[in-house]
């Protein structure tokens, strides 16, 4: 809980400062440090099995290849290019 209250204290008091907050520096970083770090942390301390762990995978990309056939079909049932949208459906794109 501390590095929350931690990241909590930092804003309040980066914000009481009146200093500019770079909004895109801040999701840059939490994308691609924080994120990382915090799934490789916790799959460290969890008690799973490498059994357990493949089978989710396994699992996640069964559900990710059903996903994107039932896509690539609404695409072709709409006459629209596979290659444009496709991705977009089954990738979320930031604003």
């Amino acid at each position: 809980m501390a590095p929350v209250v931690a990241c909590a204290g930092v804003g309040y008091f980066w914000g009481r400062s009146g200093r500019p907050y770079d909004i895109a520096m801040v999701s840059t970083l939490v994308t691609t440090v924080a994120t990382p770090c915090l799934i490789v942390a916790t799959l460290g301390k969890t008690g799973l099995s490498l059994t357990a762990l493949m089978e989710m995978a396994g699992l996640y990309a069964a559900v990710f290849i059903g996903t994107a056939l039932i896509a690539l079909a609404v695409i072709r049932i709409s006459g629209r290019s596979p290659r444009v949208f496709l991705p977009a459906m089954l990738f979320g794109y930031p604003d």
